[in-house]
């Protein structure tokens, strides 16, 4: 074990190493698909506040207008003109008439936004460390943090102006602060103030956070019990401050009003609409409500298509969210955390089932009853409990030199594993998957192609001097911005070079048409080359009659 006086180093190193790889994986990306539309709606929902809030519904508001604040020291441009006509699928229009109205200054623009994401992440490694040290010690600490460092996923999604990995932090600093509170009950206060915030953030981040309350109540008393009386003054805290933060970021917007007036579609809340909860004042903003609703809806209708392991569905696999786990996670980490899951199982105790049973519930959450099979983004909060789970390997194999070098190795093999696939680390898959380049034949979306390859491609271009491309691609961002010389895959007559992203490759097309004989005829051909990992290139190929 290393002197106590180097832990300090060796943490900072890890940080440094992790903001080294997520700058390289931020000037590698284009920008992606989530983000062309969250980047401009909370740039309007910072600066045009109430008249914001229909605008890109899916998730609440508070990770948004955090990734925008940076901009609001810029000359940005989004008039409040284009928010006189609400329409629930409007943020892909908004993104297109910002990326236009800020085209000269759009790619500094969202490398702002991510770096706000990147300090969101920081700050989660920050909490990984402390929990795992407070548990496991020193060298437990280190190991959880290496692996959140050098974790693919987090790198991926930790570098780009999405909500996924601001929620993620929120969410874990509400299981940590909960916990921390049951273990200090002599600042049991400052504690439950703590909790209550990051609770309320995490609420205000993604709808998500909703389904732990009941996790986060049984914690309560398994830890303590309570009288109903002491429970129920501890829920209507609890309530009462997440309450006023989502009012807050929403401004107050249909407080109070009856629950009857909101227009739902969904059946999952329909119930809003009988008597008596009609005409009860709603306690949440109405687009709170009716944010979950356009989820609900667009869950019911089956209106995303998924591609797993070569077949395009509409319907959830129950299966798709371990599986992605599996191939998208260094395999030395799959052991580590197997390891400390192992151990944990032979010696349990209440601290740890927090960290066991969270991860556990979020994965089943997702495998069996909501969400969409789009990525691993959205078990994206399961990993800093699985981190804080491996560190309890070291306390069993420090006592041993083998039992050290093996820790060691599988740390090392992790870290080597990142920097192999730095800059590309949406498209990072292991040995198990064949690696990255098979990827695409297993997963999709934003597993593999969110549209991040453009600057690939250019330099494919370039390099091997083709002038112009028939493109078809999963993404919004303008090709231009990243000298692309282009036309639409529909123009294309039968000769010049194709390039097609693995998603539309993969027989999804949710921006724009490609022919269902254009995709088999090119799924059967051979590319001449590959820009990153997503985008495939191919010359006078004939659509299949």
């Amino acid at each position: 074990m290393p002197r106590r006086s180097i832990f300090p180093a060796l943490q900072a190193t890890l940080l440094l190493a992790f903001l080294a790889l997520a700058l390289s994986g931020e000037r590698h990306d284009a920008v992606t698909v989530d983000e062309f539309a969250i980047v401009p709606a909370g740039y309007a929902k910072a600066i045009h506040g109430v008249a914001a809030n229909w605008l890109s519904p899916v998730n609440p508001p508070l990770v948004q207008i955090a990734l925008a604040l940076p901009l609001r020291l810029t000359r940005c441009v989004f008039p409040r003109d284009w928010l006189l006509h609400p329409a629930t699928e409007f943020r892909w229009t908004a993104g297109r008439l910002f990326q236009r109205a800020n085209h000269d200054d759009y790619r500094r623009l969202f490398t702002l936004a991510r770096l706000v994401s990147i300090a969101f992440s920081m700050a989660l490694l920050l909490v990984i460390h402390r929990w795992a040290r407070e548990i496991h010690g020193e060298g437990g600490a280190l190991i959880a943090l290496a692996l959140g460092c050098f974790s693919p996923t987090l790198l991926a999604h930790g570098h780009l102006a999405t909500v996924d990995v601001g929620f993620a932090a929120f969410l874990f600093l509400a299981f940590y602060f909960q916990w921390r509170g049951h273990r200090d009950r002599t600042n049991s206060l400052k504690w439950k103030i703590l909790f209550s915030l990051a609770l309320a953030a995490a609420l205000g981040s993604k709808f998500t956070a909703l389904f732990f309350l009941p996790l986060f109540v049984a914690f309560s008393l398994i830890h303590k019990p309570y009288s109903l009386r002491r429970a129920a003054l501890h829920g209507a805290f609890y309530a009462a401050v997440s309450l006023l933060t989502i009012n807050a970021l929403y401004h107050g917007e249909g407080f109070a009003k009856p629950l009857g007036s909101f227009e739902t579609k969904s059946g999952a809340l329909s119930f809003l609409r009988s008597e008596p909860l009609a005409s009860f004042p709603s306690p949440l903003p109405e687009w709170y409500i009716r944010g979950i609703d356009t989820e609900a809806s667009r869950i019911e209708e089956r209106r995303n298509l998924f591609f797993y392991r070569g077949e395009v569905t509409s319907g959830k696999s129950a299966s798709y969210f371990a599986a992605a786990y599996f191939w998208k996670t260094p395999l030395s980490t799959i052991l580590l955390v197997s390891a400390g899951l192992f151990l944990t199982a032979a010696r349990p105790d209440t601290d740890k089932l927090r960290i066991v049973a969270a991860p556990l519930f979020l994965f089943l959450l997702f495998s069996l009853f909501i969400g969409a099979n789009l990525g691993i983004r959205y078990v994206l909060p399961a990993l800093p409990f699985l981190f804080v789970l491996a560190g309890g390997v070291w306390p069993f194999v420090s006592r041993r030199r083998a039992g050290r070098i093996a820790a060691g190795t599988l740390v090392a093999l992790t870290a080597l594993s990142a920097i192999a696939a730095a800059p590309r680390f949406i498209s990072y898959f292991n040995i198990a998957a064949e690696g990255s380049r098979n990827g695409w034949r297993l997963l999709s979306d934003s597993n593999v192609d969110w549209g991040q390859d453009l600057g690939d491609l250019a330099a494919v271009m370039k390099e091997r001097g083709i002038e112009e491309v028939f493109l078809s691609r999963f993404g919004l961002a303008d090709p231009a911005l990243y000298g692309i010389r282009y036309r639409p895959l529909g123009e294309y007559r039968g000769k010049g070079t194709i390039a097609i992203s693995a998603h539309h490759l993969n027989g999804i097309t949710p921006f724009e048409k490609v022919g269902a004989p254009m995709v088999m005829a090119l799924r059967k051909a051979e590319p001449f080359a590959r820009a990153g990992d997503s985008i495939f290139l191919f010359r006078n190929v004939v659509p299949v009659r």
